[in-house]
């Protein structure tokens, strides 16, 4: 009941009392690094597709039951879900990373990104590394999400300046499919059921969306 209570105000967040719901200040991007262990639970699917619908991007662990083919968790095995497994400092796949396919037989997950030794904010205000989990993956997706957006506002605000229109902002469609055809392909050529369609690649997606600019000056010793 809570969890759906979540989505409800991330659809429509309220004041502090719970009141006047204004959808106009739901999130462009929510991350979940949570789950269930039983692939096939659809409690929270409507949740998944009504902020697809609302246009917000949802990332999701994929889970730690790894290697284990078939053992990614729920919402992460949603089709409407974009599913994130754990890779570490040598690209190589994390054990716990969970595996697709799907109960719907898709790829899963979506993607990778870093999930082993992680420093992470830690509840009560503090920092701490070591952390591990495909909970520490996704979020680094929804950072990527979060920097296209940026990009694509950015983009369409140099091209109303020099051309006169406004680029319309990427669409979760969009956003995915820049995701994945810019990640770092790893394991079986292709997308395949343990790294999705690879490990993220930040510079390389956000660079599909803005191009960088340029950089001029002069190196000198500075004994000189």
């Amino acid at each position: 009941e809570d969890i759906h209570a979540a989505f409800q105000w991330c659809l429509a967040p309220t004041d502090l009392h719970g009141n006047n719901p204004d959808p106009r200040k739901a999130p462009d991007i929510v991350n979940n690094s949570w789950g269930d262990d039983n692939a096939v639970d659809e409690t929270f699917r409507r949740d998944v597709v009504a902020m697809r619908a609302a246009g917000i991007f949802c990332t999701f662990s994929a889970g730690n039951n790894g290697p284990s083919s078939a053992s990614v968790g729920s919402p992460a095995s949603f089709p409407e879900a974009f599913a994130v497994g754990a890779t570490d400092a040598a690209d190589d796949i994390a054990s716990f990373s969970a595996r697709g396919p799907s109960p719907w037989n898709e790829i899963k997950p979506n993607v990778s990104a870093p999930g082993v030794n992680i420093r992470s904010a830690i509840a009560g205000g503090s920092y701490e590394g070591g952390w591990r989990g495909t909970s520490m993956s996704a979020p680094h997706v929804a950072g990527l999400a979060a920097l296209l957006l940026q990009a694509s506002r950015m983009a369409s605000i140099r091209e109303s300046a020099s051309e006169g229109y406004v680029r319309p902002s990427l669409n979760i469609t969009a956003t995915e499919r820049i995701i994945t055809s810019t990640a770092v392909d790893l394991g079986a050529p292709g997308a395949d059921n343990t790294f999705g369609w690879g490990r993220i690649d930040a510079y390389q997606a956000v660079g599909t969306v803005i191009q960088a600019g340029t950089f001029a000056g002069r190196v000198t010793d500075h004994s000189s």
